[in-house]
């Protein structure tokens, strides 16, 4: 409790500097604006004013003079890492301090919510598009029109059943019960993978990273072996003894943390890699970008799969999640080089990154398409040449229609 009281009051000051300041900026500029008001001045001062573009300071009005710097010293602010650390952390403390069951993130419509079973999570308050289950069977069409079979999986997401607070309507679970019914009723190859979860809840807790919605990498593992049954994959390598395990040196906050502050969960996430046994496979992954070339790593699986610039980067908020494959890409591709074995197309998203590293164990080459930014229409075609044993979605139960747009 002193450590709240602490940020509390850190919280505070930290606000009443920022304002000081904020104020002193304001009144130091409009003192240098009055000093050139001179229309004939060549050292006037240029603002950058909203809709008007540059604009010299003594043409605009006393309002667009203080809308401009205020909007100049919140930029500043926003490139300051440190008190932007140091303002979410301080917030974090205050909102634990106070007892709040919910806090409301920066992205429309998404609230971070303490649920029953001791975990946060973000809540999405939409519910899937009434065409989703169409388009899923249109794309199951297409595949088995070019020799792939289809199989929708739905993913268990950090909301277990019956773990929403008092007050919160769990739209997620029943979502997802619509959609699996759906997609069954339109004859599409459905698995529920929230079947294979633990049916206790601090059980099924510890699945997730406390603070972030992703698996935890043992899950991930967990439920690609299930995928991998369920398409005929060879499973051996995970049923072989000999795996082992690395745990990432640097504490985990993750992208809930980011949000609603660390001080607000009750300590940091240990992230733990399982490494399977060295027999000696060798991996190539390629991961395109439209911002960057494509990105590519190979090796053996630890050297491959991992991006070791998130794992092990300095920094409390860094993103350690993207350690695998490099985080969220519009196409990733991984092939295990020299071994025969299924070839899969995955449709999914950031949990996917995880999942993918650990299916890839099983299948001879994997691609994993997420269409949150993948912009070419030649999907048809890429399942046409792709020579696919089989076509996959691993999608949330907190679905929307955003990643059902197969063909565009």
């Amino acid at each position: 409790m002193r450590y709240d009281k602490f940020l509390t009051f850190a919280f505070l000051l930290f606000l009443g500097v920022m304002c000081v300041g904020t104020l002193w900026n304001v009144a130091a500029k409009l003192v240098k604006v009055h000093d050139r008001s001179d229309a004939a001045s060549t050292d006037t001062l240029s603002v950058l004013v909203a809709g008007k573009g540059l604009m010299p300071a003594n043409q605009l009005s006393l309002g667009e003079r203080l809308d401009a710097v205020i909007a100049e010293a919140e930029e500043q602010f926003a490139k300051n890492a440190a008190a932007r650390d140091l303002y979410t952390e301080c917030f974090g403390g205050l909102q634990r301090l106070l007892g709040r069951q919910s806090v409301e993130s920066e992205q429309p419509g998404m609230t971070i919510v303490r649920l029953t079973n001791g975990q946060y999570s973000f809540v999405e308050l939409g519910g899937h598009s009434s065409h989703s289950a169409d388009e899923v069977a249109r794309l199951r069409d297409v595949c088995e029109q070019h020799g792939a079979r289809f199989i929708y999986f739905n993913r268990p997401g950090k909301v277990m059943r019956g773990t929403m607070p008092r007050g919160l309507r769990d739209v997620i679970n029943d979502a997802s019960d619509t959609l699996v019914a759906e997609l069954l009723d339109a004859g599409v190859e459905t698995v529920d993978l929230r079947q294979s979860m633990p049916v206790a809840g601090d059980e099924y807790a510890r699945m997730f990273y406390v603070t972030d919605n992703h698996w935890r990498l043992e899950t991930a593992l967990a439920m690609a072996k299930v995928v991998a049954q369920a398409i005929g994959a060879d499973t051996s390598v995970y049923e072989t003894g000999g795996w082992g395990s690395e745990v990432v040196p640097r504490p985990f906050y993750g992208s809930l943390a980011l949000r609603a502050g660390a001080a607000y969960f009750p300590s940091a996430d240990v992230m733990t890699i399982p490494l399977p046994p060295d027999d000696g496979a060798r991996f190539k992954v390629s991961a395109y970008s439209y911002k960057m070339p494509t990105v590519v790593r190979q090796g053996g699986f630890f050297e491959a799969m991992f991006d070791t610039t998130f794992l092990y980067g300095k920094g409390k908020y860094v993103n350690r999640y993207a350690g695998c494959l490099g985080g969220d890409h519009p196409l990733i591709s991984i092939d295990r080089l020299g071994s025969g074995g299924k070839r899969v197309l995955l449709f999914g998203d950031s949990f996917s990154l995880s999942f993918g590293i650990y299916l890839a164990l099983s299948l001879s080459h994997l691609d994993i398409v997420d269409l949150r930014s993948y912009r070419e229409n030649d999907l048809e075609q890429r399942i046409a040449r792709g020579d696919y044993d089989c076509v996959i979605c691993l999608y949330p139960n907190d679905v929307d229609g955003t990643q059902f747009t197969f063909f565009r």
